[in-house]
């Protein structure tokens, strides 16, 4: 049998150990696994004359092991909630068909004309962050349609009500198919409305766009279009990356942004903001079901692995390399591969975004809230989440009968070039810092960002591996919580659905 004829697929649990009927599984695009269902044993310690073992006795079980993966945008989201513990916060999002998201098929989106997109009742995904007006989709949002006969692309949102979007120059498709999406990507600001001002810090400010009406939540990225024309600030430093401090009605505050911001009244303009969904740490737990398939000589064979919830997640990456991902999981329960597969199981298509590397796929790494560059340029990454889960046993049950989390532990290492003593002085100091890294598809236009905004340096000192090499300064940190600005986590991560 080869391993090139296998696949591991991933379901969300409803309780521990209890998969949902007719479970939807998602493909995890991977490079390796090694879950496996072990049995623990002991040697029996029974004297016999004949200085013989006696037995070997089976005391228990262990399921679960790693899975390596390369990084690509949206693989890893089916399990992010066990990993976080938190749920996803979305941007409102409909979807016509099945999928891991919602469960089973169903027609939501109805209709599409030049002006309006019908949506059945209650149809918008369990999760979108809705105004509290009870309203998921409204005025000045920006939305993408996929999946469509013809028009896929970015509306502005005019009005809407439980069951209907208004929007100009739509395409007409009367029939949706299984497929076709409408998302929130981000906003946009009617013309000359949304200004830029640095006065009481960087900030934009509008008077017909009420920027809390919009689903945005404080520690949030977002970006600012630099796709030129109507939709960009005319000054070009201020189209970048920037994290949310505060939000009113008139103001979003930013306290960290990827340029220098400047003044801009943004004349004649309709500005572009992107968003997107939200994840960080928290308390809740999740647990999922993983199936295994084989491709043998006699056939399919399946094993599942029940109960498992992500233990730890590496993401790493090293110049001119693939970003790799080495994820740990721990669970109660395993089965020996056989020919029969869960009762209404079906696997959703696997996703096709692109294998991110080191080179071309980071458009921003920062360190306290300023682009990590010369003179210390970056040569490597790790960053590692862990939640130091361990296994409940209990007498009378051979697997775990449940999870306990421990603390959630960031750490991770910034490898960069020794050019100064700034980095290694806030080390010798103690003096607390934070890391952003931005992940980019560019052939997909989508985007991620990796925010531990509070941290401190544990160790690190520049190493001499050998003539005719460069000093590097391998700067080991541990990720803290952080209160600022109403902030309370150690890691949030921004996923963009749609940037241009």
């Amino acid at each position: 049998m080869d391993s090139n004829r296998t696949a591991l697929r991933v379901v969300k649990e409803t309780s521990f150990g209890v998969a949902p009927a007719n479970p939807i599984y998602k493909e995890i695009r991977r490079t390796s696994d090694a879950l496996a269902f072990t049995p623990t044993t002991e040697v029996s310690s029974e004297i016999e004359a004949t200085r013989q073992v006696t037995d070997l006795i089976r005391t228990g079980n262990d399921a679960g092991g790693d899975v390596g993966l390369e990084f690509s945008l949206e693989n890893m989201d089916v399990f992010m909630e066990g990993l976080f513990c938190n749920p996803w916060l979305r941007t409102p999002e409909v979807v016509n068909g099945p999928s891991w998201k919602y469960g089973a098929s169903a027609t939501r989106i109805t209709a599409i004309a030049a002006t309006s997109i019908t949506l059945a009742a209650t149809s918008v995904l369990s999760g979108s962050l809705i105004n509290a007006t009870g309203t998921a989709f409204v005025s000045g949002h920006l939305i993408r349609l996929t999946g469509v006969v013809a028009g896929n692309g970015l509306y502005a949102v005019s009005a809407s009500s439980a069951t209907s979007i208004t929007i100009a120059g739509g395409p007409t498709d009367a029939a949706p198919a299984v497929g076709a999406k409408v998302k929130v990507v981000g906003c946009q600001g009617a013309s000359a409305d949304i200004v830029a001002t640095i006065s009481g810090g960087p900030a934009l400010t509008s008077t017909v766009l009420n920027w809390t009406t919009l689903g945005l939540i404080v520690g949030q990225w977002v970006k600012i279009s630099n796709e030129g024309g109507a939709f960009s600030f005319a000054t070009a430093a201020n189209n970048g990356y920037a994290r949310i401090s505060a939000i009113t009605a008139t103001r979003l505050s930013f306290d960290v942004t990827q340029g220098i911001f400047a003044a801009d009244t943004g004349t004649g303009k309709t500005i572009r903001i992107y968003f997107g969904d939200t994840i960080r740490n928290g308390i809740t737990q999740f647990t999922y079901r993983y199936e295994k398939q084989y491709e043998l000589t006699v056939g399919t064979r399946y094993s599942y692995f029940s109960g498992q919830q992500p233990s730890a997640l590496t993401i790493s990456g090293e110049t001119r390399g693939i970003l790799g991902v080495t994820m740990t999981l721990l669970g109660s329960a395993g089965t020996a591969p056989s020919a029969t597969r869960d009762t209404g199981a079906s696997t959703e298509t696997v996703e096709t975004n692109s294998v991110l590397d080191a080179s071309n796929s980071i458009p921003m790494l920062m360190e306290a809230g300023a682009v990590l560059a010369a003179p210390n340029y970056v040569s490597g990454f790790t960053m590692t989440f862990d939640n130091g889960l361990r296994a409940r046993n209990a007498i009378g049950s051979p697997g775990a009968i449940g999870i306990g989390m421990g603390r959630v532990s960031v750490t991770g290492t910034l490898t960069t070039y020794f050019g100064d003593e700034t980095l290694l002085a806030k080390l010798q100091n103690g003096t607390a810092s934070g890391t952003t890294i931005a992940f980019r598809d560019n052939a997909n236009l989508k985007s991620e960002i990796w925010d531990v905004p509070r941290l401190k340096y544990s160790s690190g000192f520049p190493e001499v591996p050998g003539i005719d090499t460069d000093l590097t300064t391998p700067l080991g940190f541990q990720g803290l919580r952080d209160v600022a600005n109403n902030r309370d986590y150690t890691v949030m991560v921004s996923q963009f659905d749609y940037i241009a």
